[in-house]
C-alpha cells in the first residue's frame, strides 16, 4: 500500500540546504520509496549512500510512519560526506 510522503518544516528546509540539486532528488526519490514500502515501524532512520563523481554521500532521512493514516512524514535530513582518496 502507498502511503502520503510530507515534510515537516525543518526537515524541508535540510533537504534544500543540500548543495546539488541531484542529492536532494536522491532524498526524493528515496522517501518515493519509503512511501511505496512503508517501514513497519513508527519512527526510523534510513540510510542511503549515493556515490558522486568526489566522493560518496551518505544521507540519513529520519521519517514518523502514521499507519492510521497512511502517511510518511520525513522529520530530518541529515548529511555526511566522503571524498574519495588516491
Amino acid at each position: 500500500m502507498n502511503f502520503a510522503p510530507e515534510f515537516a518544516p525543518d526537515a524541508q528546509s535540510q533537504c534544500r540546504e543540500l548543495d546539488d540539486p541531484e542529492l536532494q532528488e536522491f532524498v526524493w526519490d528515496a522517501v518515493e520509496g519509503l512511501a511505496h514500502n512503508p517501514p513497519s515501524e513508527p519512527e526510523l532512520i534510513a540510510d542511503f549512500v549515493h556515490e558522486g563523481e568526489d566522493g560518496w554521500h551518505y544521507i540519513f532521512v529520519s521519517v514518523n510512519v502514521d499507519h492510521a493514516g497512511h502517511k510518511i512524514t520525513v522529520a530530518g535530513v541529515n548529511h555526511y560526506f566522503r571524498p574519495k582518496t588516491r
